[in-house]
């Protein structure tokens, strides 16, 4: 359509057109946006009329920011199905020249599309102007602008559009001043053909751009919801670095990367112990201090090489030292199995004489690529069934595992250990970042080449791209493929897809291999980035934001809902649009444990213990969120097995964002506590759609701040009131705060009344639902059902013992309804349920470490415990050995229950102690969550020796322990051998003032006897020969904790486990608090301690700085414990509340103290008042009405309710406990029940 008159004879014609093409103007003199607005309004009238059901319309339109323009447009678009619009890379910035292609013509004009096109168009509009209206004003300066002013001010006037409107990405645009050359003239047809997308269309699909739009519509290209940005669209912001290149011989400062890396954190700590400055040791101090990139750059290729060095030693002493410990000794096949089987690395050995396994691994899958002869690892082939073609000098056993499957660490360091560093070029480094689901894939298959080469991380990736795009198989590789086969090719471009996933040093190493002239890195940097495997090797240099030359951004995804992409538009730079316009995506369900869910389903998890568990319980499809990363599904859903709050790694802002971008349609999280970070993003996400449909206003969580008045106590520091009473105003008053106590100063509860019911109803608000249910046959009901279960290892029972066991006697009833347990029989059921959940099933979380290195790391760091004043004394006990003799037999004596000790006539050396008996605690663990009613819980186990056995060895460690408390430093305490008054006392006397400046966190680790392994074993081997234990004792012990038989001759079980903390022998609270004590002494920098406290698996660190999730990962990837690290106001320890106000105070924790008010295992009445005698000294603390707004404000911490004070309650349980007849009246019996009256009552203790 060319001018108006064929424009006349067109309209009245009926032939239909396939494509029809307007070139929107005519003159070449005036105002092309004014004379041609008739001309746009015939050229589009005819194309309607013109076109064919199905087919396309091309129009050059100008000034968009005319209300006429758009509205035309707008009609227009109602007769096709998509439209979008393009602008050329040749126009000039002064013109607003714009091509708008329509797709797909509707056999009937759609009316209700002509609003949403308009509104969009708008959009679109004010958007552009955004990005032209500057570089218009700078033309407009120059000589070579002409008649500016107008169209300037009608882009300050063009109107406000809706906030909804998406920012689209827009394309670079060409200034053309008196100093560059003139636009080359190009013919209409070939400037359309150059044309490249702006954005997306609100009424339709989003259009494929393509090199020439002309071909791309003759094709008839409609596939809906595709969006791909082509190179020309990506709008590269340079990030001013400095990009100068330093030579070898400019002087730098150089020194050991150990102590280079992050001077201020963790490892900086680590670096303290000459045995990690060896492990990071190199031929060469290269690192270099400052952060220029080309400095930061060459760093990273350094930490990478060393990183894979550091691997393939682990690997290598991790194997020797197995093969040496429990291959070469005595060859004993079953012992061998169980310890094959128990290691992360699933050994197997193989006889080199035959080619067959010895020990199979436990999970056999796969080739080993190498095996252990004993010395060096040498080659496998895999022939008939059997190892064969073995080296000739091969004799004897082969150990293989999951990392000599394919040894990649060691073949890369081998190639790039004299790869020269410091000759490395700077690389002009452009990073793409993409909001998840954008095409960053596909991006890539577009804008490369034939002279470009495609990297990846995974080999997964990599095939997909190849299958993809056939055309470009050839230049497709992996970054470790190109490392150890090269790349013969000429690069121009380099594209690394995923590439924050990876460590930018190798990926250096890979474009200074192939010598590419442009790198091009695509990624997104709010997703999980690169993270060492090894937690006690970090990574510093792994990040490419100190040197990188450009940034893009990408802000259009094809998978992410519409919900969760608004949601997250605010975290994007450039926002977050998607083509997917789904809404009310996700669900939350609070569940009770993971018995419901469907074990067919795709989940995911935060930790790699949820994994495991439900690995074991049959769920099929189970990936943590990081190696789901990259991946999607129609349906995703997430479990959190976790019910504490203020665990943080549920709190992980990458981990959330990759969890909520994976799915297409539905994403469910199934979490036992509703409460935490994604529960709360969840809500918000649901509420945003609420607000979407209703039309209505978004209500947002702020406060206006006029008329708000300060209503806070009017002063600037407190002072203690025990110090600042008449006090004259001049005299110095002279105090030694080292040896002073504040006095106690209390007002106790004089209360006479006290009522049951307000008991039950503060229990009731406090644990709502709980007292409802009824628990008095819940023993029953498992003993009468069949029991599901996992077990993992091996297990014998005898099925004639599974009988139940009537009770004989009944207990006293309770009065208050609390979610206490009943008291269980000691049944076959129970003790394999207990047994499956205390000592089966062991969590696999740590991955490959050097045992020995770690425990001298170990034995290292615990030192910092000990008081520098006393340094010799400590290291004096290895010289002073700890003996046996008759006097320290006679003092532990005098402090057991029991004073008679079965006689025997066996040595030590002669007792079987890898034979433990097994039994089960029959009361449960107090469960204090809502969760309660919903739980069988397990109960605990205790595995141990003859008494016999604890009378030589626990006189031993209880002068161990002796020695412990002597040298440690003052700031340390363990929770031991005092009472509750006696702690707080000592930390009254060591920190009057309190430690309120400092952060207080706590540390939770479940399982924690169980996933004790091998590095807990010769720790305790490591501390005992340092405080003195004879080096025989030492080895019987090591035998007794390597693979040991569990009985349980009541209930018929018998067990094999390996390794484990056994709960019932002689060094269990002391070795699992020194184990602790030593793996916090890693896991966090002591430098920053001000006070810690410890007691068996429980600890509280009060710090000056914070600790970050660091920590964690350490605990997890190298001791294998899965901790929860809880950041409080508040501390709490052992149960109950330490808490300072002018003193320390150690208060019971008054739900569990209530709870246990309801326990239903009283024997008698005697039984009875033995429990009342020991609740009235544990209340004696708790009995000041001065505490009681510290301890409210803690409970408020711990138990969030609507009770803010608790006053009440502590005044009924002090007057409960003051009198015999009040604290009967808890209990009663009914006429028929049958009490035992046998004078050896059971401990009170729950």
């Amino acid at each position: 359509l060319v001018s108006l008159p064929t424009l006349e004879q067109l309209q009245n014609q009926t032939a239909a057109y396939d494509t029809v093409y307007a070139n929107g103007y005519i003159e070449r003199g005036g105002s092309a946006e004014i004379n041609n607005l008739p001309l746009l309004t015939a050229e589009c009238t005819a194309a309607v009329a013109l076109t064919a059901v199905g087919g396309n319309f091309v129009v050059r339109a100008f000034d968009m920011f005319l209300s006429d323009t758009r509205n035309i447009l707008s009609s227009t678009a109602a007769n096709f199905n998509t439209f979008s619009i393009y602008r050329s890379k040749y126009t000039p910035v002064y013109s607003s020249e714009y091509y708008v292609i329509f797709k797909d013509k509707l056999k009937n004009a759609a009316v209700n599309k002509i609003k949403p096109a308009k509104e969009y168009i708008k959009g679109y509009v004010r958007t552009s102007a955004k990005v032209m209206l500057p570089q218009l004003i700078k033309f407009a300066d120059t000589r070579s602008a002409i008649n500016t002013d107008n169209v300037i001010t009608r882009m300050e006037k063009c109107p406000d559009v809706p906030l909804d409107i998406p920012q689209s990405q827009i394309s670079e645009k060409s200034t053309h001043t008196q100093d560059d050359p003139a636009p080359v003239e190009k013919s209409w047809a070939q400037q359309v053909s150059e044309v490249s997308e702006n954005t997306e269309s609100e009424i339709g699909e989003i259009q494929e751009p393509t090199t020439d739009v002309l071909e791309e519509i003759d094709t008839n290209e409609t596939e809906s919801a595709v969006k791909v940005i082509d190179m020309s669209t990506l709008e590269f912001i340079k990030t001013n670095i400095d990009m100068a290149y330093y030579e070898r011989d400019v002087p730098l400062d150089r020194m050991e990367l150990a102590e280079l890396k992050g001077r201020n954190d963790l490892e900086s700590y680590w670096h303290g112990n000459e045995l990690y400055r060896t492990m990071w040791a190199v031929p060469r101090k290269d690192y270099e201090v400052d952060d220029k990139p080309i400095r930061v750059m060459r760093n990273s290729v350094m930490e990478r090489i060393e990183l894979w060095r550091i691997n393939e030693s682990t690997i290598y002493n991790v194997y020797r030292a197995f093969y040496n410990t429990y291959i070469i000794p005595n060859f004993d096949k079953n012992l061998l199995r169980q310890y094959c089987h128990n290691h992360q690395e699933n050994f197997g050995v193989i006889d080199s004489n035959t080619g067959q396994f010895v020990v199979k691994p436990k999970d056999l899958c796969g080739k080993y690529e190498k095996g252990l002869n004993g010395d060096i690892f040498i080659n496998l082939t895999y022939k008939n069934d059997s190892y064969k073609d073995l080296v000739t000098d091969t004799r004897g056993f082969i150990l293989v595992g999951n990392s000599t499957k394919l040894m990649q660490d060691p073949k890369l360091y081998s190639r790039v250990k004299n790869f020269d560093v410091m000759n490395m070029q700077m690389i002009k480094l452009c990073l793409v970042s993409g909001v998840p689901g954008c095409g960053k894939t596909f991006y890539i298959m577009q804008s490369a080449t034939i002279n470009d080469l495609i990297v990846t991380t995974t080999k997964e990736n990599c095939e997909d791209i190849k299958t993809r795009c056939p055309k470009m198989k050839n230049n497709v590789r992996t970054i470790h493929s190109v490392i150890l086969h090269g790349y013969n090719n000429t690069v121009n471009t380099m594209y690394v897809d995923e590439a924050l996933m990876a460590h930018i040093g190798e990926i250096m190493l890979v474009a200074n291999k192939v010598d590419c002239s442009n790198l091009v890195l695509i990624g997104d940097e709010q997703q999980i980035p690169f993270i060492s495997r090894n937690k006690l090797f970090p990574a510093k240099y792994f990040s490419p934001e100190k040197f990188c030359y450009k940034k893009a951004y990408m802000n259009m995804s094809r998978r992410v809902p519409l919900d969760v992409a608004r949601y997250y538009s605010t975290e994007y730079k450039n926002g977050f649009d998607t083509t997917n316009k789904k809404i009310n995506t996700v669900k939350l369900f609070k569940v009770a444990n993971y018995q419901t869910l469907d074990k067919k389903s795709l989940f995911l998890v935060f930790k790699q213990a949820e994994k495991s568990m439900l690995k074991v319980a049959g769920f099929e499809r189970v990936f943590t969120v990081h190696e789901y990363q990259g991946k999607q599904a129609k349906n995703i859903n997430v479990y959190r097995d976790s019910i504490h709050l203020n665990d943080m790694i549920y709190d992980s802002d990458p981990h959330i964002l990759v969890a909520l971008t994976r799915h297409t349609e539905t994403f469910c999280y199934y979490t036992r506590n509703d409460n935490d970070k994604l529960s709360k993003i969840i809500r918000k996400i649901m509420l945003q759609d609420y607000t979407i449909l209703t039309g209505g206003a978004t209500s947002y969580d702020h406060y206006l701040r006029r008329n708000l008045h300060y209503t806070g106590p009017m002063y600037e520091h407190e002072v203690s009131r025990g110090l600042s009473i008449d006090l004259p105003r001049f005299e110095m008053i002279k105090q030694n705060y080292e040896d002073r106590v504040n006095k106690r100063f209390r007002i106790k509860f004089r209360e006479k009344n006290f009522s049951l019911a307000y008991v039950q109803a503060w229990y009731d608000q406090i644990l709502p639902g709980n007292s409802v249910h009824d628990y008095t046959y819940d023993p029953t009901i498992l003993q009468n059902s069949e029991l599901d279960i996992q077990i993992s290892g091996q297990i014998t029972l005898d099925t004639g013992k599974s009988s139940i066991i009537r009770r004989k006697y009944d207990t006293l009833r309770p009065v208050l309804r609390t979610a206490i347990g009943n008291e269980r029989p000691k049944t076959q059921k129970e003790s394999l349920l207990a047994f499956q959940k205390r000592n089966d099933n062991v969590p696999q979380l740590n991955v490959i470490n050097d045992v020995q290195t770690v425990v001298n790391l170990m034995m290292d760091k615990f030192k910092q415990y000990i008081d520098p004043a006393k340094l010799d004394l400590y290291n004096s006990y290895t010289t002073l050995p700890i003996e046996s003799n008759s006097e320290s037999i006679d003092l532990w004596l005098k402090n057991q229950a029991k004073k008679n000790v079965t006689p025997n006539d066996l040595f030590l050396d002669e007792i079987p102690l890898t034979r433990y008996d097994f039994m089960i605690k029959p009361r449960p663990k107090v469960d204090t969550t809502t969760d309660a009613p919903y739980n069988y819980s397990a109960l605990q186990t205790i595995a141990y020796h003859p008494q016999f056995v604890n009378q030589l060895l626990c006189p031993l460690f209880r002068d161990l322990k002796e020695r412990l408390l002597a040298v440690l430093d003052k700031r340390i305490l363990i929770y031991t051998d005092i009472d509750n008054l006696q702690f707080a006392d000592t930390l009254t006397k060591i920190f009057p003032d309190g430690l309120e400046s400092c952060e207080k966190y706590e540390l939770d680790i479940s399982k924690y006897d169980k996933s004790q392994g091998e590095i807990a074993l010769e720790f305790d081997c490591a501390i005992m020969r340092k405080f003195g234990i004879s080096e025989g004792i030492i080895s019987l012990w090591r035998t007794a904790h390597g693979c040991t038989t569990l009985f349980d001759r009541s209930a018929g079980l018998k067990a094999d486990v390996v390794f484990q903390r056994k709960s019932g022998d002689p060094f269990t609270f002391l070795g699992n608090t020194l184990h602790l004590m030593a793996v916090t002494a890693i896991a966090v920098d002591l430098r920053t301690i001000k006070c810690a406290v410890f007691a068996g698996d429980d600890s509280v660190l009060f710090t000056q700085e914070s600790i970050s999730l660091e920590t964690v990962d350490v605990f997890q990837s190298v001791f294998n414990l899965e901790a929860k690290l809880f950041k409080r106001k508040y501390a709490y320890f052992c149960s109950k509340f330490l808490i300072f106000d002018e003193h320390w105070f150690f208060v019971p924790d008054l739900v569990k103290l209530v709870s246990k008010l309801g326990r239903r295992d009283l024997r008698n009445w005697e039984h009875a008042e033995e429990y009342r005698i020991s609740l009235k000294d544990l209340l004696t603390d708790i009995n000041n009405k001065n505490l009681m707004s510290v301890l409210n404000a803690a409970m408020a911490e711990r138990y969030p309710s609507d009770i803010y004070d608790h006053s009440l309650l502590v005044s009924a349980l002090i007057r409960l406990v003051a009198s015999k007849e009040n604290f009967l009246k808890l209990y009663f019996s009914e006429k028929n029940d049958r009490l035992c009256y046998d004078p050896s009552l059971p401990t009170t203790d729950w």
